[in-house]
C-alpha cells in the first residue's frame, strides 16, 4: 500500500482473524484439513451404508471378537489359565506388547492390551 492510501481497518483485523485461526487450526490438526477429513469420513460412511452384506459382515466378526474377549476376562476374573483371545500372526513382531518374548513378565492376563489385540487387527494375516 502507499503511504496516501486510506486502510480499511475493519477489513484488515478480519483478515489477520482468518490468518490466526487457520494457523492454529493447522497447528491442531497437523496441518491436515479438517474438511478433507470429514469427507473421506462421510465417503467411507456413505460406502459402508450401501453395503448391507459388509454391514453384517463387520457385524458378526465383532460379536465373535467380544465372545471371545469375554470369554478371555471370565478366565482372567476367576484366575483360571485361560487360552489366548488371540494368537500371533506370523508378521507381528516378537516385541509386540501382547506377545513378549521369554524372560519378559507374562501380559497374557492383562484384560487392556488383550483386548486391545483381540479388537484392534483383523484374525488372519493380509497378504501383501
Amino acid at each position: 500500500m502507499k503511504p496516501d492510501e486510506d486502510f480499511d481497518v475493519p477489513a484488515l483485523m478480519a483478515l489477520e482473524a482468518d490468518r490466526v485461526a487457520h494457523a492454529y487450526a493447522a497447528r491442531a490438526t497437523g496441518g491436515l484439513s479438517p474438511i478433507a477429513v470429514a469427507l473421506a469420513f462421510s465417503d467411507w460412511a456413505l460406502h459402508l451404508a450401501a453395503a448391507p452384506g459388509k454391514q453384517a459382515d463387520l457385524a458378526r466378526k465383532s460379536m465373535r471378537k467380544w465372545l471371545r474377549y469375554a470369554n478371555f476376562l471370565s478366565h482372567a476374573v476367576r484366575g483360571v489359565d485361560c487360552p489366548r483371545c488371540i494368537e500371533p500372526l506370523p508378521l507381528d513382531p516378537p516385541t509386540c506388547c501382547v506377545f513378549r518374548p521369554s524372560g519378559w513378565p507374562p501380559t497374557r492376563r492383562n484384560p487392556w492390551s488383550t483386548g486391545r489385540a483381540c479388537m484392534q487387527r483383523p484374525r488372519r494375516p493380509t497378504r501383501r
